[in-house]
């Protein structure tokens, strides 16, 4: 059963660990760091995600923005046409503020990303920690069938989960793959 800390608990004067299906508080801690060691512990007490997988949950696949979908000033279009093409259910999940949902929601339809679903786990101390808890959420409910990711120890994370976890390329990657390509043929 997936938890999360959260900081603004009635019941928690610190940082509150709470069960995501039920609402319960299961712990309250002075700092983040012993809510998220406690966190740590309940998810190291769980059984393996993998295994439990029921058949026939819907596919779908994860994608970050910063530095995945947005590459500096340009866009990553080979990532956003590879989403566009599937069939599976796209979810956007990005370490972006919450309170920047409204642009984040503005840019995401600019260009041109069709989603299902947004999840956005800015201000929490630990991006892993955080990415990690929505996707053990996710996987409870999809077959997550791939995640793009532009960090290592986040796409290191997803894999530890069972995750095909995955780096983007863009079009300028793709083409110098060919090109090389071309170049040792001849």
């Amino acid at each position: 059963m997936p938890w999360h800390i959260e900081t603004d608990n009635a019941e928690c004067d610190g940082y509150g660990v709470v069960k995501d299906a039920t609402g319960e508080l299961v712990g309250c801690h002075r700092t983040r760091t012993q809510a998220e060691n406690h966190l740590a512990a309940l998810y190291a007490s769980e059984p393996n995600l993998e295994e439990d997988r029921a058949a026939g949950d819907p596919p779908a696949i994860v994608t970050d923005i910063d530095g995945t979908l947005l590459l500096g000033d340009s866009v990553n279009q080979a990532l956003i046409q590879t989403l566009d093409e599937s069939d599976a259910e796209i979810i956007v999940l990005t370490a972006r503020d919450p309170d920047q949902r409204t642009q984040t929601e503005t840019r995401l339809n600019e260009i041109g990303l069709d989603y299902d679903e947004l999840y956005m786990v800015g201000g929490e101390s630990d991006d892993v920690t955080a990415k990690v808890a929505v996707m053990r959420r996710l996987l409870e409910r999809f077959d997550v069938i791939a995640a793009y990711e532009n960090r290592e120890d986040i796409r290191a994370a997803y894999t530890d989960l069972g995750v095909d976890a995955r780096a983007p390329r863009s079009n300028r990657a793709i083409a110098e793959e060919i090109l090389a390509r071309f170049t040792r043929v001849r």
